[in-house]
C-alpha cells in the first residue's frame, strides 16, 4: 500500500470518526428532544357564591347566588348551571357544572328550600275576647290590634 492511500484511508476515517461523536469541532449543541408536559388529571375546583343551602321566602322567585370554577392548568373555567326553583314548598336542586380544555369536570350542588317567612299570626277581632283571655301584659304588646 502506497503512503498516499494511507493518508487518504486515515483522512476518511479521521472524517468518520469526527462525524460520529458530534462532528468533533466541540461546543456544539445536543439535539433538541420535545418536552412534553405532564397530562392534565385535576379536575377544576367550583367556589358557590353563598350558602350551599338556602331557606327561601315562599311564593317569591329565587334569584341565585352562582358559582365560580378555576382550574389549575387553564385558570378560569366556564360555570355551568342546571335546575330550576319553583315557588311551592318543597326542596329544589341546582347543579353547578364546570369542565377543563382536558376534559376533566367537576359539579357542586345547591340546595334551595322554598318556606314560610314567618308563621301566621292570627288577630283578635272582638276587643270583648281579649279580656276573657289570661296573657300577661307584655305578650298583649307583642300582638298588634287591629281596629275595627
Amino acid at each position: 500500500m502506497s503512503i498516499g492511500k494511507i493518508i487518504s484511508l486515515s483522512w476518511v476515517l479521521l472524517a468518520l470518526g469526527l462525524q460520529a461523536c458530534g462532528g468533533g469541532g466541540g461546543g456544539g449543541t445536543a439535539p433538541s428532544v420535545p418536552v412534553t408536559p405532564p397530562a392534565d388529571t385535576t379536575k377544576p375546583v367550583i367556589t358557590l357564591n353563598g350558602s350551599a343551602t338556602v331557606n327561601h321566602e315562599q311564593g317569591t322567585s329565587y334569584s341565585d347566588a352562582g358559582a365560580t370554577a378555576t382550574d389549575a392548568v387553564d385558570g378560569s373555567v366556564t360555570v355551568t348551571t342546571s335546575g330550576t326553583v319553583g315557588t311551592a314548598a318543597g326542596t329544589y336542586t341546582l347543579e353547578y357544572s364546570a369542565t377543563d380544555k382536558a376534559g376533566n369536570k367537576a359539579t357542586a350542588t345547591r340546595t334551595i328550600r322554598p318556606a314560610r317567612k314567618s308563621p301566621l299570626l292570627v288577630r283578635l277581632r272582638f276587643p270583648s275576647l281579649r279580656a276573657r283571655l289570661t296573657l300577661k301584659p307584655e305578650l298583649w304588646r307583642l300582638i298588634p290590634s287591629i281596629p275595627m
